[in-house]
């Protein structure tokens, strides 16, 4: 059926034909070149060519290659590119919730002695609500351990609060006043992984002062 026909009914796109034969022309072969092939019913296939041109005496006498479908490859790719367009949208979208959260976030790794008890622990990543609540750039202090810049008492009470949640997994609401920062905050802490804890908190200081007062207030 194709013998005596033109070549040309078996592109899809005349335009990467006419691609193809320039490459073939100029270099006299060539290798997996992809492009759009059509089937007698009219519907078309991702191939991969390999052509070369044949020689009578000097001159072109014609081309010898080879076609393959490689539909299913194509369709790999085209699945994967998508999936990778997918995880970046919503990477985008997390960073962006991320970055607007009102409540201060930290995610942090435990390190642990030779007994397996938690001795300090690095700080991996912070949103820009721990830095404005606490008044302290994130680049400041991401990959050291805290007991580099944390008075002894402070990284204490950090290690007994969120140490067995790095190890247990348990969940933990807590308020806590830091005499580091002499500050209240009220939080929650979680483990994403085991070893590992995050941490969530707003500052709660002018509540706290407030009830206190009224408390005092009530028992005069």
């Amino acid at each position: 059926e194709l013998i005596g026909m033109p070549a040309s009914i078996l592109y899809a796109d005349i335009a990467v034909r006419d691609k193809m034969l320039k490459e073939l022309q100029l270099k006299g072969k060539i290798t997996d070149f992809v492009g759009e092939g059509k089937r007698k019913d009219g519907s078309t296939f991702w191939a991969s060519m390999n052509i070369r041109l044949l020689y009578h005496n000097g001159k072109v006498s014609g081309t010898e290659g080879i076609v393959r479908d490689i539909s299913d490859r194509k369709l790999a790719e085209r699945a994967l590119v998508l999936s990778k367009e997918k995880a970046e949208e919503s990477e985008r979208k997390y960073r962006e919730l991320f970055d607007e959260m009102i409540d201060g976030f930290s995610y942090n790794e435990v390190i642990c002695d030779s007994n397996g008890n938690p001795v300090d622990y690095v700080t991996l990543e912070v949103n820009n609500a721990f830095e404005k609540i606490l008044n302290l750039k994130g680049e400041s202090i991401l990959g050291i351990k805290a007991s580099t810049f944390l008075p002894a008492d402070e990284l204490k009470l950090r290690l007994e609060m969120f140490g067995p949640v790095a190890l247990t997994g348990k969940h933990l609401s807590y308020t806590v006043y830091s005499t580091y920062y002499q500050k209240y905050f009220d939080g929650k802490a979680y483990s994403p992984e085991k070893g590992k804890f995050a941490i969530t908190f707003s500052e709660v200081t002018e509540k706290k002062v407030a009830e206190e007062a009224l408390r005092e207030k009530q028992e005069e």
